[in-house]
């Protein structure tokens, strides 16, 4: 008997897939992060934990194929690894980075971090948000 999704050929049936009637993945993933603490303190050389927190949003027909974080540190001890996405669209990781910064450094050390994910549409990366080492508590 012909399929329902198919078309008839010759003395066989061609089905098509039924996820073809599903709606394609148009958009790459809205991607938001934000960290804490935005501010170490005080800067004595000691491993801290930074946590970046966030949300991906995907269109309805998209799947993720990749997710993750990266850290850029103006010192240049970067780091980089994978995000894990619940089923409600959240990630949580952890990073260690270190509470220090040049003596000479006015403004302070800053970590910028980034969450990215992507789908068949493409790729969206978050705002950085950022976790500075002042150079003191004044500001």
């Amino acid at each position: 008997a012909p399929c329902n999704f198919g078309v008839t050929v010759p003395n066989r049936y061609t089905c098509f897939s039924k996820c073809l009637d599903k709606p394609k993945c148009a958009a790459s993933p809205t991607v938001t992060a934000s960290v804490t603490p935005t501010k170490i303190w005080p800067p004595n050389k000691k491993m801290v934990a930074v946590t970046l927190s966030g949300t991906v949003t995907k269109c309805e027909g998209c799947t993720f194929s990749a997710s993750s974080y990266a850290l850029a540190d103006e010192y240049g001890a970067n780091q980089a690894g994978p995000l894990i996405i619940g089923a409600n669209g959240s990630f949580s990781v952890t990073v260690y980075v270190q509470s220090w910064r040049e003596g000479s450094d006015r403004d302070g050390r800053s970590y910028s971090f980034t969450a990215s994910a992507t789908n068949e549409a493409g790729t969206g990366v978050s705002n950085a948000a950022v976790s500075t080492v002042p150079h003191d508590q004044r500001n």
